[in-house]
């Protein structure tokens, strides 16, 4: 995908984006123009924002966005979830963008660059890889805090549709990817599911079977293991981006509550169906969600347990303010329930990826969650 680039401008970024439209081509890439396609005045936000999406959608790995100054694209660009555009202005500044930043979009300003300049920025942003290690961690910081600040926005302006998600849970290298896969077809976020055979009595994959896997997802780890601080490091390397553990698995939850802050991780609280909503209403001020089981945890296609939605609807009276979710025994038979009762994500794995086709059942799903919300 990498040989593909998507282009955009506005009116005073369009003579240069046209003057480099040929040496991209030059380079081997096939070059995509979503406008603006003259010098007639337009307004510069909806031609950035035309190829900040697809890039975000990872129809495109990088984008190119030119303006007058540069600093109104990266703006605009930069308040599409999964964009990092970088305003460069000599190669230095479009390397370290690259190399510290993983910079998906190139910003350059129409009036401030002169064409050779800007050539030789544009090849140095495209030929520099991303350096990883300390920079991984930071950039992983800087997702959590884009898909914090996405959750606050849902309870600010009041959306009452509840979110599903899939939830992965294998023991087996070889069907994880396949789960994957699968689910990039879908979905951009799945939970994946951590057992350590002492908590629950079914083990799982590993943080180092994630490491190694490549995947478009952004995820979060359900950890039903004892000790779950020993996880968190080796996580975080792997690619979470969030962790939820569980109340009953750990005498000391502020602990891992703090020791996932300074990895930058968001965190959450999982609470097994007999746990009482007393018990964890000292943390609920520490944490970014509490997620209600609604099964014994452990295992794929167990009954579902229909008095945690009483639970959650007095949980959602006491915290109005708190993000939830349930998981566990949910299907297309009983989602619609589920949704009313006010959780915001609900987590899905054997009604998702143990059917013939987990696409299209999780698009139903979907659906049934969005007809349900209609009666709220």
């Amino acid at each position: 995908m990498i040989n593909r680039i998507i282009v955009s401008s506005d009116h005073a970024g369009f003579e240069l984006k046209e003057s480099l439209k040929g040496f991209l081509e030059e380079l081997g890439y096939q070059v995509d123009d979503v406008g603006t396609y003259s010098t007639e005045p337009v307004d510069y936000p909806v031609y950035t924002l035309k190829a900040a999406e697809k890039v975000a959608s990872g129809e495109y790995n990088r984008g190119i966005v030119f303006c007058g100054t540069g600093q109104g694209n990266a703006i605009v660009a930069n308040k599409v979830p999964g964009i990092r555009a970088a305003l460069c202005w000599n190669r230095l500044t479009a390397e370290l963008s690259r190399s510290h930043n993983d910079a998906n979009i190139l910003v350059l300003g129409g009036r401030m660059l002169g064409k050779r300049l800007a050539q030789e920025i544009v090849r140095v942003w495209l030929t520099t890889p991303f350096a990883g290690g300390r920079h991984q961690r930071r950039v992983e910081q800087i997702k959590a805090i884009e898909t914090r600040y996405y959750l606050h926005q849902r309870k600010v302006y009041g959306d009452k549709l509840s979110q599903v998600v899939p939830a992965i849970l294998t023991e087996d290298p070889k069907v994880l990817e396949t789960m994957v896969r699968q689910a990039e077809t879908f979905t951009n976020w799945v939970q994946f599911d951590i057992m350590d055979g002492k908590f629950v009595p079914s083990q799982s994959i590993t943080s180092k079977h994630l490491a190694n896997l490549s995947m478009k997802l952004n995820w979060e780890a359900h950890l039903m293991v004892q000790n779950p601080e020993n996880y968190l490091e080796n996580l975080r390397r792997a690619g979470a981006q969030k962790v939820i553990f569980h109340y009953e698995a750990t005498s000391s939850p502020l602990e891992v509550i703090s020791l996932a802050r300074e990895l930058g991780l968001m965190v959450g609280l999982a609470t097994n169906p007999d746990t009482p909503i007393s018990a964890i209403l000292p943390l609920t001020d520490k944490v970014d969600s509490v997620l209600f089981l609604s099964v014994h945890p452990g295992f794929y296609s167990q009954k579902f347990i229909p008095e945690v939605l009483d639970k959650i609807r007095e949980f959602g009276s006491i915290c109005p303010g708190m993000e939830t979710g349930i998981d566990g025994g949910i299907k297309e038979s009983n989602i619609a329930r589920v949704a009313q009762a006010g959780a915001d994500f609900i987590y899905i794995g054997s009604a998702i990826f143990l059917q013939e086709q987990p696409e299209e059942s999780y698009r139903r799903l979907v659906a049934l969650v969005q007809k349900a919300s209609l009666s709220l």
